[in-house]
């Protein structure tokens, strides 16, 4: 986006200061046409900017009025009623990290490397929790099919409403991975003999989409409570382990 362009919009964006700004340049313009002009052609100038100026003004009023205010209205009702599916999507990466922290603390597995911006690790981690018990290949695969799958039916379900949110969060969403396009994730095969690493590619492509939609909607919609640290994964142990909020924002 040029230069040009993005003053626009963030004009569009602020239209009472922008209005405000236009009004004070067009007030002082018709002050200063009353004094004789200090230089050739000032008055011609003055008028030419005037005008402008409140050109401009009915073209912000007008954004504003026509366009601004009904898709504040339509966010302010897309947003709620699509709460559940945003939590789920920004809680699916660190919840993954949280399992993984867990089950690595349960089987004395390697944890202290473990970090949430740091890919190898994350995988180093798995690992050590497949190397520990290699029976829980299958059922490893069917958690993570189910959890593509719903996710993949929280994006279908925004799907609908993506003309109603902000561009970023659209854009968030589009680029959030799950089962359809180039982007799917896929579970690892029964007969995949590192399973691990297909697992930590789906942990860390999560997370990696979970970071831009927990950003863009903090940035649009902060009223939203996406309760991040809310989620908890619970293990037959009786143990629990919480989402932690700093695998999503530094």
């Amino acid at each position: 986006m040029s230069k040009q362009a993005l003053w626009l919009q963030r004009a569009l964006l602020r239209p009472v200061w922008t209005i405000i700004a236009l009004g004070v340049i067009a007030f002082t313009i018709e002050v200063c046409q009353q004094w004789p002009e200090f230089f050739f052609p000032g008055h011609a100038i003055g008028e030419v900017v005037r005008n402008l100026a409140y050109a401009l003004i009915g073209a912000v009023l007008f954004n504003w009025i026509l366009i601004e205010i009904p898709a504040q209205r339509r966010r302010r009702i897309a947003y709620p009623r699509h709460r559940l599916a945003f939590q789920l999507l920004v809680q699916s990466g660190a919840h993954m990290l949280a399992y993984y922290r867990g089950a690595a603390h349960l089987l004395d597995a390697e944890t202290r490397t473990l970090d949430a911006w740091n890919r190898e690790t994350i995988e180093a981690c798995v690992y050590s929790i497949y190397e520990k018990v290699p029976a829980i290949v299958d059922e490893r695969r069917q958690l993570l099919a189910v959890h593509i799958m719903g996710l993949q039916a929280a994006l279908d379900g925004l799907e609908a409403a993506t003309e109603f949110l902000d561009p970023d969060v659209a854009m968030a969403l589009a680029l959030f991975p799950a089962a359809k396009g180039f982007q799917q994730l896929q579970p690892p095969e029964a007969s995949d003999p590192q399973p691990w690493q297909r697992e930590a590619h789906i942990a860390w492509e999560l997370l990696e989409g979970s970071r831009r939609l927990y950003q863009a909607l903090q940035a649009n919609a902060p009223q939203i409570d996406l309760e991040v640290e809310e989620g908890v994964v619970s293990f037959s142990y009786g143990s629990t382990w919480h989402v932690n909020l700093s695998d999503l924002v530094r």
